[in-house]
């Protein structure tokens, strides 16, 4: 995560391999971010992190025996954070200068079976689950964003820009690798 938006996203096996995707995504933009990982952290994440890009934190359920340690040896200057699993909240609350605004939060139907596919052909069960990948990323990315995703991995991310054409061109170029 590098200015609230996600540089990349990756459901894989084993948790260094999603990690080691994820990074794949956009390293550049990676350096001095923030890594979020939904599993306590093992040897070979840890020595995926190791030879990945700075992250400047980094937030897990925990770690195994002796991962904080090697974190610390290679990367001083990381912050490692322990943190249960986000949870979905009912309600979102957003201060305004003189109060507050309160609405249903935001939620995400990761199911297809409530999704309409409105072209012909219908996508493959690898498709939807991509667009499951896609869909999921997409809703934590700010302002026209547009996510490229294929085999789990959320590999162009467009984001922040003023119209969905540049959001689109970003996300392709970033996918191009």
């Amino acid at each position: 995560i590098k200015h609230a938006n996600p540089c990349g996203a990756a459901v894989a096996g084993t948790l260094a391999e999603a990690y080691s995707q994820a990074l794949a995504c956009d390293e550049r933009s990676a350096f001095g971010g923030i890594v979020a990982l939904n599993r306590p952290i093992d040897d070979d994440t840890v020595a995926a992190i190791e030879n990945g890009a700075q992250a400047d934190v980094i937030i897990a359920p925990g770690c195994d025996p002796g991962v904080l340690e090697r974190i610390q040896a290679k990367r001083k200057n990381t912050r490692v954070l322990t943190a249960p699993p986000p949870r979905s909240a009912p309600l979102a609350v957003r201060q305004l200068s003189d109060g507050f605004l309160v609405q249903e939060a935001y939620s995400v139907s990761l199911d297809p079976a409530g999704w309409r596919v409105v072209t012909e052909r219908q996508p493959t069960a690898e498709e939807l689950a991509d667009a499951a990948v896609a869909w999921l990323v997409c809703a934590y990315v700010t302002s026209n964003s547009i996510v490229l995703a294929r085999d789990g991995v959320a590999w162009g991310i467009g984001a922040g820009q003023q119209n969905r054409v540049e959001s689109g061109q970003l996300a392709t170029q970033k996918a191009d690798g």
